[in-house]
């Protein structure tokens, strides 16, 4: 049980290497190391492997594979497929020779015959970076999720609802534009905030904008008298809030008609 434990967890290495010698000298070091390894010798066969095999944690490629597919080609044919880490081998330094990689979302480079200690701290540090930059855009994700759910609830809500940033409306519900007189949101986003607030509460309400901009999260409800795009008057308590806006604090007024 415990061998096959052990077995199920080491990392999967396909070696993409077209000199046999090289191949199965790299591939001692990196079993050496506990790591399980595959070796294929063509870019073709990388590309089948990953279609029809259980798919790799990583990915040594050779750049220069002879004839047909080199490593660049095969390497950007995988990731066409699936997302994986990937490290050029190669024994090449010429400047024209690496830049042919740089179009390649890759984790660097190894020279053919470096020493195990560098194999494995390179290997480790790329899948570190993987599981990262894997991590961040799970959490990307789910912040676009949560802000397309909250989006969602705001835009339908009976009450009137504006979200302001640096004075200026950003975001505007149905209900606001039903209650100030537009016809939709064009009407709203991107004008002052105040231009909608009467003469006698403008002083007020932009101290209290002021306030929440540079330390408070909430503000007491406040009865104030909004200017609808039609000059008629309508009288409103307002509470706000501090929220994360497409990534950025804002404002956000709840709004009740008196």
């Amino acid at each position: 049980m415990n061998l096959q434990t052990k077995h199920q967890t080491k990392t999967k290495i396909l070696l993409v290497e077209d000199e046999a010698l090289i191949a199965l000298s790299q591939k001692i070091i990196l079993e050496s190391l506990d790591f399980g390894v595959t070796v294929v010798n063509s870019g073709e066969k990388a590309l089948e492997y990953i279609k029809t095999n259980e798919t790799p944690d990583i990915v040594l490629m050779d750049i220069d594979l002879g004839e047909g597919m080199d490593g660049v080609q095969a390497s950007q044919s995988i990731l066409n497929i699936l997302e994986i880490p990937i490290i050029f081998v190669t024994s090449r330094s010429e400047p024209e020779f690496l830049e042919a990689t740089e179009k390649v979302s890759s984790y660097g480079y190894l020279a053919k015959m470096n020493n195990a200690n560098i194999f494995h701290a390179s290997i480790k540090v790329a899948l570190k970076l993987f599981a990262a930059k894997k991590a961040m855009e799970l959490k990307e994700a789910e912040l676009i999720r949560s802000q397309e759910r909250y989006k969602a609830l705001v835009e339908w809500s009976p009450n009137p609802i504006c979200i302001h940033r640096d004075g200026k409306i950003i975001f505007s519900n149905p209900s606001l534009h039903k209650l100030l007189k537009a016809k939709n949101s064009t009407e709203l986003e991107g004008r002052s905030i105040i231009d909608f607030i009467h003469a006698d509460f403008q002083e007020v309400i932009q101290s209290r904008i002021d306030s929440m901009d540079s330390e408070h999260k909430e503000v007491e409800p406040k009865k104030e008298i909004f200017i609808c795009l039609d000059g008629t008057l309508v009288n409103v308590l307002v509470r706000g809030i501090k929220v994360f806006f497409d990534g950025s604090p804002s404002i956000l007024a709840y709004i009740n008609e008196l």
